[in-house]
Formats: structure tokens, C-alpha cells, sequence
């Protein structure tokens, strides 16, 4: 029975994730929206880590923005668990690579100077769009049907990525629900 306050916490999270979606606070711009965005992605990324932990790692690659690992093997992205890692990450860190865009359209890597980098927090947009364009890269929002997050070089869809991320963790986590 050590696991009971971890479960607490997992369920706590789902249904928290799951009042957020619910609410529609995230399908339009409002004052408290990139409020309800950070939560989500605190809470989803934990998830995510846990579900990997046990071995179920959620690993669609569907529409995510997929960048190499750096020289050490960290900080890249190859599936929806590590591109929410990396939001999550910069959400919770003002200063962290995440907010960071290389002339190039990667991420900042890990101590490299931000010289030369733009730097987006918190884009957010609903439908097709292409936010920012240079000659080296595209910053964009694929889907008229979606909303689209940007921190950085990353994109979290809602529907494509948030949605589908915990659907696919929920069966994971089977708690019953204190409502």
C-alpha cells in the first residue's frame, strides 16, 4: 500500500487535466488561459514520465515537431512525452532553452549563448496559421480545425496532442473518480 499517496496524486492530476479540457478554457484566448495551459502541461508531462516509468510510454510521433538530442544524448524530442517534457519545462522556467528559437528553428541547446535566438513564449493560435516565418524556418499552425501552442520551436497541438496524450494514459491509470 506504499503507492496510495502516488495514486491520490495520479488521479488528482486526470481529473484536474480532465476539468480543464472540459471547462473549454484552452479552445480560446482568455485572460486565465495560458494559466489553465501551464497546469496541464505540469500535470500531463507528469503523467507521461510515470506512464514511461512502468513502461508504457506514450510514443506518437503524429505532427509532433521532432528535434535531435544534443551531443550528450538529452534534450531531444522523438515523441508527444517529450515534447510535452520540453512545454513543461519551459513553462515552469522562464529561462530555459524552451523559450529560445536558433537561427536555425531548433531549440536553444543546453549552455549554448542565446545570441542570434528569438525567443516565443506562449503563442498561441486557433486554426491555420503561420506565425512566424524566416528564411530558415517556419513556425506554424498545420490544422483550421485545432489549437496550436507554441513555446519556442515546439508546437503542442490541443486535439492532436493534449487530447489524444491523455486519452491514450487514462486506460494507464484506472482510478475511480471523486466527483
Amino acid at each position: 500500500m506504499a503507492t496510495i499517496y502516488q495514486d491520490i496524486d495520479v488521479h488528482y492530476a486526470i481529473d484536474r487535466i480532465q476539468t480543464i479540457l472540459d471547462c473549454g478554457i484552452l479552445n480560446r484566448k482568455y485572460e486565465l488561459t495560458e494559466s489553465a495551459f501551464i497546469e496541464v502541461m505540469i500535470r500531463l508531462s507528469d503523467l507521461l514520465q510515470r506512464a514511461d516509468s512502468l513502461g508504457k510510454r506514450i510514443r506518437f510521433k503524429d505532427d509532433v515537431k521532432l528535434f535531435p538530442p544534443n551531443a550528450k544524448g538529452r534534450h531531444g524530442v522523438r515523441d508527444i512525452t517529450d515534447a510535452i517534457r520540453e512545454c513543461r519545462d519551459a513553462v515552469c522556467h522562464p529561462q530555459a532553452n524552451g523559450h529560445y528559437i536558433t537561427p536555425e528553428g531548433y531549440p536553444k541547446p543546453p549552455r549554448a549563448p542565446k545570441d542570434n535566438c528569438a525567443q516565443m513564449t506562449f503563442g498561441m493560435t486557433r486554426g491555420k496559421t503561420k506565425w512566424i516565418k524566416t528564411p530558415q524556418y517556419t513556425i506554424e499552425s498545420d490544422y483550421e480545425d485545432d489549437v496550436c501552442f507554441f513555446f519556442g520551436a515546439h508546437r503542442i497541438y490541443l486535439n492532436r496532442h493534449i487530447k489524444r496524450a491523455f486519452k491514450e494514459l487514462k486506460p494507464i491509470f484506472p482510478l475511480r473518480s471523486f466527483r
